[in-house]
């Protein structure tokens, strides 16, 4: 990329890629977390506790499952115990297409939600078979994920900043479609890095606001 790159050109580099690799990362994470307390309920003791010696099974490892997403096929790492006796509730043995995980998912990604959220969501989402303890972790974990890649400093220097909504069409009770806004900072030679987004029903002006001022809070600076 040099000085004499138009807006135009830039917008037309900005591939939908950027923001799905974003989202296929923290989705993958997530149910990995999800997965990992479900195994934790089973053999009922903690990962790496003494209490799991000569208790006649323990973890073994993982295998990998795709499943399809909005954001295409998404590769997950499915923990195992030795004895193969366990099958996980969340995301059901051969199960290809998680409609209902997702939109948790979704949900569960959106900056700036309280503790008490989180757990509200997975209990009502999770709650059927899943203990409190469990959802107590895994509050705690998806939280350490989200707030990770929000709150994360920015120490390159970026030329641009692209400013854009992405509408997904989410299956929901209206079956509406959400509007994902994105902040995507490039440098001088074309580099490309999705700094923050936020998700709401429709575009909206002050969130880009508000995503600008955080980004400026977390170091960023003009490359003149």
């Amino acid at each position: 990329m040099n000085n004499n790159t138009t807006i135009k050109e830039i917008a037309e580099q900005i591939k939908a890629k950027d923001l799905t690799e974003v989202f296929v990362d923290l989705i993958s994470k997530i149910i990995e977390v999800f997965i990992e307390n479900e195994l934790t309920e089973f053999l009922q003791y903690e990962k790496h506790s003494v209490e799991g010696n000569n208790s006649g099974n323990s973890r073994n490892g993982y295998t990998s499952r795709t499943i399809k997403s909005i954001f295409g096929q998404i590769t997950i790492k499915v923990a195992k115990d030795r004895n193969s006796e366990f099958k996980s509730k969340i995301l059901k043995p051969y199960q290809r297409n998680s409609d209902e995980l997702l939109i948790l998912i979704i949900k569960l990604t959106k900056a700036g939600m309280s503790t008490r959220e989180i757990s509200g969501l997975l209990m009502d989402s999770l709650g059927d078979y899943l203990s409190a303890t469990a959802i107590s972790n895994i509050t705690k974990e998806v939280q350490e994920e989200v707030d990770a890649f929000h709150n994360r400093k920015i120490t390159k220097k970026f030329k641009y900043l692209y400013v854009d909504a992405t509408y997904f069409k989410i299956k929901t009770e209206r079956n509406r479609k959400s509007a994902i806004h994105t902040v995507i900072g490039i440098d001088e030679e074309g580099y490309k890095e999705v700094l923050d987004y936020r998700i709401a029903p429709t575009e909206n002006l002050t969130i880009y606001c508000e995503m600008l001022e955080d980004l400026i809070y977390r170091g960023w600076e003009v490359d003149n």
